[in-house]
């Protein structure tokens, strides 16, 4: 028979369809709503894990076969055979493109970064503009492959929180589930590129989300687990330092590891204050000028010091193995903390990982030459205190020196070692962490309050009301009559402009016993009323909480999107605070 209602088949089951999708996202977000959401979380953890492994794969090949492929090096590290004139040229002119590159941009796109990722945790909901990752990528490639000091850790961080906020947000999820998502990518981007899946949960945790919930624990450990596995089927299971130490040290030499620590501590506060002062009082030069005066100046330092240039892992690697020559470290040891402050701190693209290590192997093979015998130990342990006092994270310093070098032997003396140069860092000279300093250099806080970061972890489906009936502004005593049967918490009044009024349904049923007048104008009536906005239904509760501050309302009411204004339920301060409490 003819199909008679003018729609053609084809269309009515894409309609459908819709319908049924829909309906599948509204029901996620509702599960999604609380901490305790598992079983989703954990399977969009591992989807997660294996899109920032694969964006991570293909930033690896390009920044360690570029200077193979373009520049005929026999290894992405081997800025060291060219001559003192490419010492200079090559950071000069990878400042000065990428400073081009970044001057057309709007200066919200040049935010990049781990403070970057801590911004838009903090204060967006971990949604990230897929243009900042863009950016990130291209800087960061041409950054570290011009041999700028930085590693590839914060570029890794940054595009991988986006990537997986992107799939968070192509699913339409709600935003508490989004900074799990984004700490599932981050956690998965550091394991995919270096091969450490357990310092991947750990950074995660410890410095961008602060959360140990088993609801962000378990997505997070599935997302690093699927990401490595994804890095390990193009690169292996090597680990990036060789390292033999068949003990953790004579006692004698466990003794050192409190000074070295000490000392370590006191350079951590230097890099951090220098990397904060160039940050905070260059920032109002234009931004070419200022990314082709860090090439420059990291250049002439090369020239001297042509081992700081790029990530310098083969120099660490020498450094252990004792191949490299104490009374030339000195230098090498100031001029990669120059060329490490200046750089990032004036806006190259990079990490500050992938330096503290380098910087913390140099110093602990200078602390060596006091001891009595010569040992790889004491390199180990100023690269885990320098990047445990810098990053003011211990425990993933721990686990990421752990999986670099495949050695538990460095654990112990290590703990003595990080714990001394926190202290020192944090307690003795009062300094910030790297990401703390420049996030203030930027004029940010990363930090927020108890309260903020639990309901963060709640959507507002988690506290919402769906006991409402909608009347408009002027209706008949019988209409209302008629709406109470329905025995609603909430009266929605939707006026002539748009705008919605609250009205406690116990108050009109009240109101109606003792007035009689046949017609009601529910804005006039003498009852509580609340001014209300809109609030999409993806929104955490903190957002929620913080909307109602900023207007000085009580309550909001839910709809589906932006440009879908269907009322899905109503939240107020009293029911943030129910769900705070519980």
């Amino acid at each position: 028979m003819p199909d008679r209602s003018g729609i053609l088949p084809s269309m009515r089951l894409h309609t459908r369809l819709q319908a049924w999708l829909e309906a599948i996202l509204q029901s996620w977000t509702a599960r999604l709503s609380g901490p305790d959401a598992l079983l989703i979380p954990a399977l969009l953890g591992i989807l997660a894990g294996m899109m920032s492994g694969l964006v991570m794969v293909v930033f690896r090949l390009l920044i360690e076969q570029g200077p193979v492929r373009l520049l005929d090096f026999p290894n992405a590290e081997a800025y060291e055979s060219l001559s003192p004139a490419a010492h200079f040229l090559f950071p000069a002119i990878g400042g000065l493109l990428v400073g081009l590159l970044f001057q057309y941009l709007q200066p919200a796109t040049r935010q990049i970064g781990v403070v970057h990722v801590l911004e838009r945790l903090t204060y967006h909901d971990g949604q990230f503009p897929i243009r900042n990752a863009i950016a990130q990528f291209f800087g960061a490639s041409i950054s570290l492959m011009s041999g700028h000091s930085g590693g590839r850790e914060g570029p890794a961080i940054h595009i991988g929180a986006a990537s997986a906020s992107w799939i968070g947000e192509h699913f339409g999820l709600p935003n508490n589930s989004l900074r799990i998502l984004a700490g599932c990518g981050a956690a998965g981007a550091i394991a995919a590129s270096f091969n450490t899946p357990l310092a991947g949960v750990v950074f995660a945790l410890e410095v961008l989300l602060t959360d140990l919930t088993l609801g962000s624990v378990a997505p997070i450990i599935l997302a690093s687990v699927s990401a490595t596995a994804v890095s390990r089927l193009v690169f292996g299971n090597q680990s990036i330092f060789d390292v033999t130490l068949a003990s953790a040290g004579e006692p004698y030499q466990l003794l050192y590891a409190v000074p070295i620590g000490i000392a370590i501590g006191l350079l951590a506060s230097t890099l951090v204050f220098g990397l904060g002062f160039f940050s905070s009082q260059l920032r109002a030069w234009p931004v070419s000028l200022r990314l082709t005066v860090a090439g420059s100046l990291t250049g002439l330092l090369a020239v001297s010091a042509p081992e700081i240039m790029g990530i310098g892992y083969d120099t660490v690697h020498a450094v252990i193995a004792g191949k490299v020559i104490a009374s030339g470290l000195l230098l090498v040891l100031l001029a990669k903390i120059l060329a490490t402050a200046a750089g990032l701190g004036l806006g190259l693209p990079g990490g500050v990982i992938g330096p503290t290590l380098f910087i913390g192997a140099i110093a602990g093979s200078l602390a060596s030459t006091v001891t009595p015998t010569a040992s790889p130990l004491y390199p180990l342990l100023g690269m885990v205190a320098m990047m445990g006092a810098t990053l003011h994270a211990p425990l993933a310093a721990l686990t990421a020196l752990l999986e670099l070098t495949s050695n538990p032997n460095v654990i112990f003396p290590g703990m003595l070692a990080v714990v001394s140069a926190y202290l020192t860092s944090k307690g003795l000279m009062r300094s910030e962490s790297v990401f703390d300093a420049l996030a203030h250099a930027r004029g940010i806080d990363v930090h927020s309050d108890p309260l903020s970061r639990s309901l963060r972890r709640l959507a507002v489906p988690r506290a919402m009301s769906t006991s409402f009936v909608s009347a408009p502004r002027r209706a008949t005593r019988e209409g209302l009559a008629t709406l109470l049967t329905e025995k609603p918490q909430w009266i929605v009044v939707e006026d002539e402009d748009k705008s919605a009024r609250l009205l406690p349904a116990a108050e009109l049923a009240h109101l109606l016993e003792v007035n009689q007048e046949p017609e009601m104008d529910l804005i006039e009536l003498p009852l509580v009323r609340h001014r209300m906005e809109a609030i999409p239904v993806r929104s955490t509760l903190a957002e929620a909480l913080r909307r109602m501050d900023e207007s000085g309302i009580e309550a909001l009411y839910v709809v589906a999107s932006a440009t879908n204004d269907n009322i899905l339920g109503i939240v107020t301060r009293g029911d943030v605070a129910r769900c705070y409490r519980i």
